[in-house]
């Protein structure tokens, strides 16, 4: 295994390299274990994630994580904790029966939030097609009749 990032703890045995990012202050820890659940996530995600902390603190939490590089852009809009850090975040998880109701509390909120996204985005793409044929079929319609006439 590689060397460790300055001041952070030895890594956990999972097969490659992770850290647990200790240098933190305790808040921004516990707002990138947070993070750390989904495997990227949105300015929508973080009302999910951190519900108790306004929209400025979130902001102000995501910047700091991104100064110190514990997360990074993963796409338009998206962000994400490295995986170099999210193996041993995990499983802080698992260590006590508290972390784990969060835990599962969490994974449902989020579910909730991944299956709504889903479902409309399954139903604005009916509605589209609908109003597409609505629209289209008349003057495909009109068009037939105008070329037979």
């Amino acid at each position: 295994m590689g060397s460790n990032i300055e001041g952070e703890n030895p890594p956990i045995d999972t097969g490659r390299e992770s850290y647990l990012p200790r240098a933190l202050p305790e808040e921004l820890l516990t707002a990138l274990k947070r993070l750390a659940l989904p495997r990227w996530f949105n300015v929508e995600m973080l009302k999910l994630l951190l519900p108790d902390r306004s929209e400025s603190e979130a902001a102000d939490q995501i910047e700091q994580l991104r100064a110190r590089r514990r997360i990074e852009p993963a796409g338009r809009d998206r962000f994400r904790v490295p995986e170099r850090y999210r193996p041993a975040l995990l499983a802080e998880w698992w260590q006590d029966l508290d972390n784990r109701k969060t835990l599962k509390e969490l994974s449902e909120t989020l579910a909730r939030y991944c299956s709504g996204k889903a479902k409309a985005a399954k139903s604005e793409t009916q509605r589209l097609r609908v109003r597409c044929d609505a629209v289209d079929f008349p003057s495909a319609q009109q068009h037939a009749a105008n070329l037979f006439a």
